[in-house]
């Protein structure tokens, strides 16, 4: 059972979470599923990670080098963010990765579910794709490291965040040599879903 209503003057339509329209029943968009309650069981924060290492400031210009994580087995995984953390001995500027001395030759890439989201080749790009970005005061190194939030929630319509589906990853990799990075490491979370 769905039932039109006006919001903001287009027509939209809400049904019950069951679909009788039984009293009491939670009202959502048609086209939406029922929010998941998160607790402490179902709750992520994880690294991303290759061969169990998180360090992404690796050489990745011969062969690149994929950082990710990957739903457990009967779950999707709900990204609602992903966060960034580079550190490094020399300032950054915007025409350079981190503090590298210039752009990326191939670029940082992150990938969902298996798909190109973007590749950021300097920290003008990267800022650019995550908005949410700063130096780090709180470590006395505010022109040498960067800290970064993706807010997957925040371009998914109003959405709970990207759904990264059971057997697929969200990765970043590395396809230049970062290893003059002091640090680069991401951690995604958000919330398990059974499927």
């Amino acid at each position: 059972m769905s039932v039109p209503i006006l919001v903001e003057g287009q027509v939209k339509y809400l049904k019950t979470v069951s679909g009788d329209g039984s009293l009491g029943d939670p009202w959502v968009a048609a086209h939406d599923t029922p929010r998941f309650i998160a607790n402490e069981s179902n709750v992520v924060s994880a690294y991303l990670e290759n061969g169990g290492s998180r360090a992404q400031n690796v050489d990745g210009s011969v062969t690149a080098v994929e950082f990710s994580y990957t739903p457990p087995t009967g779950h999707d995984f709900l990204c609602q963010r992903a966060m960034i953390y580079m550190e490094d001995s020399t300032n950054f500027a915007s025409g350079i990765f981190a503090g590298l001395g210039g752009a990326l030759t191939n670029g940082w890439l992150m990938k969902i579910n298996g798909f190109s989201a973007f590749t950021a080749r300097d920290n003008a790009e990267l800022a650019i794709h995550m908005f949410d970005i700063s130096g780090n005061t709180i470590f006395g190194k505010d022109n040498q490291t960067l800290i970064g939030r993706f807010s997957f929630n925040k371009f998914t319509n109003g959405g709970d965040g990207i759904t990264i589906r059971d057997g697929m990853t969200i990765s970043t990799v590395v396809q230049d040599d970062l290893s003059g990075l002091d640090r680069l490491n991401v951690m995604v979370q958000g919330v398990l879903l059974p499927i």
